[in-house]
């Protein structure tokens, strides 16, 4: 039977139960926007004519801003043209929130931001002693980390489509560094909360997360009762999937609690947005549940093989090299970038994917700063051939 279903109230959750040692998967019927979730004060109904939560975030940034699935997958902003929307969504969130130290917007320029992120996952000895700190230190520190894991990358960034990945990968590291517990998913509002935008006026840009699962990464569905669709009586018709029952067989034996978590945050990223994909094939009919069955197989493959990648890699590196390529013709998902680029050269002799196409610029750029130009002469002839 088919359920009518509004993607825009639907969101996928990829979560590791790390006390069952399983990997999962869950679709519920209504969308959150971290900050914006739950029912609105009379107060502010009344002040902002809005009657949900949701419809005042919208509201506020402006619906022109987002098609359906930006609003799911996230979205890279020019800072400049929504900062104003910005400022009244942050005092918009801390009235909701009730709570004034509530951040909505998150400024990635302050190197505050840095420190804390990093000093919130040490032991808590080390986070006294660094608690002590002076200010000067805590903003030479943050400065050092700021460079590491953001400015190198935004300045190779050649394209807004470049950024936004980079700003994907910083809102997981920053999400989880900012608030240990419940990482980059959806939140309550509290002053620990993750960020629902992050910004930087260095680079022009903002960037907003999409759509966020449940709250904590360990929250596993309790009751099938919230998950799509809910008028369900059957239980085999709920969207809800194990994808990997017992992840220690593909990790050498380990515990998920013996991992880093910030390659399994990446994972989970990966993972959730392969799925979208793979649903998004179904085109706009309406959903079955072998609709979600079918984009459920690719998705457990694509999690085996990324659990075996992070058992034999350091977990300092493991969520840097760890990703997805997917052919936007066909949809088509591959492990590497070669692997992509081979399959393309088999089909025909068509260009190079516009992601090769940004790697070799950016090769050929590194080239002639590093003033290796007999290198950057043969690399442009190769690519004439």
């Amino acid at each position: 039977m088919a359920w009518n279903v509004d993607r825009r109230k639907m969101y996928a959750h990829v979560y590791f139960d790390l006390s069952a040692n399983t990997l999962g998967l869950a679709v519920y019927a209504i969308g959150k926007i971290p900050g914006f979730s739950g029912a609105l004060s009379d107060e502010l109904k009344e002040a902002t004519q809005a009657s949900k939560a949701y419809d005042l975030f919208l509201k506020t940034l402006g619906k022109e801003y987002f098609t359906k699935e930006e609003l799911q997958l996230g979205k890279r902003f020019n800072l400049h043209e929504i900062e104003d929307k910005l400022k009244k969504l942050d005092i918009l969130g801390k009235l909701h929130a009730e709570d004034p130290d509530t951040n909505v917007v998150v400024n990635l320029d302050d190197p505050l931001i840095w420190f804390n992120s990093r000093v919130n996952l040490l032991s808590e000895e080390k986070q006294a002693r660094a608690k002590k700190m002076t200010e000067e230190k805590k903003i030479e520190i943050g400065k050092q980390i700021r460079a590491q894991e953001f400015d190198q990358e935004m300045s190779n960034a050649l394209t807004p489509e470049d950024q936004q990945e980079v700003m994907q990968r910083v809102y997981s590291i920053l999400a989880r560094g900012l608030n240990p517990k419940s990482g980059p998913k959806d939140f309550p509002g509290k002053k620990s909360v993750p960020p629902t935008f992050m910004t930087s006026k260095e680079f022009d840009a903002a960037y907003y997360p999409g759509f966020r699962g449940a709250q904590y990464m360990t929250k596993t569905p309790k009751s099938l009762e919230y998950v799509h669709p809910q008028q369900a009586e059957d239980t085999s018709s709920k969207w809800h999937h194990v994808l990997v029952p017992d992840t220690k067989v593909l990790m050498d034996g380990k515990s998920l609690s013996t991992f880093e978590v910030e390659p399994l945050d990446y994972a989970s990223e990966v993972l959730a947005r392969l799925f979208f994909y793979k649903l998004s094939e179904a085109g706009e009919k309406s959903l079955t549940i072998m609709d979600f069955n079918k984009a459920v197989e690719p998705v457990t493959t694509k999690a085996k093989i990324m659990l075996k990648q992070i058992s034999t890699k350091e977990e300092k590196t493991a969520s840097s090299i760890i990703g997805t390529w997917i052919d936007l013709h066909d949809g088509s998902t591959y492990d590497s970038e070669a692997q992509l680029i081979a399959a393309k050269t088999s089909q025909s002799k068509q260009r190079l994917p516009l992601a090769a196409k940004r790697k070799i610029n950016k090769l050929a750029q590194h080239l002639l700063q590093q003033k290796k130009f007999k290198l950057y002469a043969k690399l442009m002839k190769e690519i004439r051939k």
